[in-house]
């Protein structure tokens, strides 16, 4: 072979890997999460490094994708669990992917307002009918869009619940001009603090 030819496959190797990962990781995750015995350890988080750290993990397996971030917006710090945070912005980014084709970029940004720092990931794939979209979070539900396309049906609710946790959400939203935007909600530090 050449080494075109072995870069080719072991980057489907190392696809495949990740995809059973996610696979094994998300249902591991749902299952805990109905037992009550998920870990959940609320600290001080550089939310800005945990997207751009699972933005370059996406690249390894989807080398042809553009990620445009602007967290410009993003305060230093944000009260969250990494490990659980960086579960739902690796689920989001990945569904962006699988939905969406190149050469259209995936759009990452934050917004803030005086309760909550809102992270918006927007593609620019098949969307979601809007008579569906309510139905988006229920565990094993998949749109009708998803025909064909890899998936379980758990990494949206698992990501609704996880961002609820914190007292925040995730929302599915039409993108104008098509696709969808997914919108991570967390609340700011100082409403955190407040409410605890």
């Amino acid at each position: 072979m050449t080494e075109k030819e072995i870069h080719e496959r072991a980057g489907k190797i190392r696809g495949a890997v990740l995809r059973l990962t996610r696979l094994v990781s998300s249902t591991l995750n749902a299952a805990k999460v109905d037992a009550g015995q998920i870990d959940f350890d609320i600290r001080r988080c550089d939310l800005g490094q945990l997207i751009a750290e699972a933005c370059e993990r996406q690249k390894d397996t989807s080398p042809n994708r553009i990620f445009r971030i602007d967290l410009e917006q993003l305060p230093v710090w944000i009260p969250c669990d990494p490990l659980l945070i960086d579960q739902v912005i690796a689920n989001l980014l990945s569904n962006a992917v699988k939905y969406s084709s190149p050469p259209h970029p995936i759009d990452i940004a934050a917004q803030v307002d005086q309760q909550r720092v809102q992270i918006r990931i927007s593609d620019r794939g098949v969307g979601i009918p809007d008579e569906e979209r309510g139905r988006l979070f229920e565990r094993f539900f998949r749109a009708r869009t998803a025909v064909g396309i890899e998936g379980t049906g758990i990494g949206l609710h698992f990501a609704r619940t996880i961002a609820r946790m914190h007292g925040g959400d995730v929302d599915a939203l039409a993108r104008e001009g098509g696709g969808s935007t997914f919108v991570l909600s967390i609340p700011k530090e100082e409403v955190w603090q407040h409410e605890r």
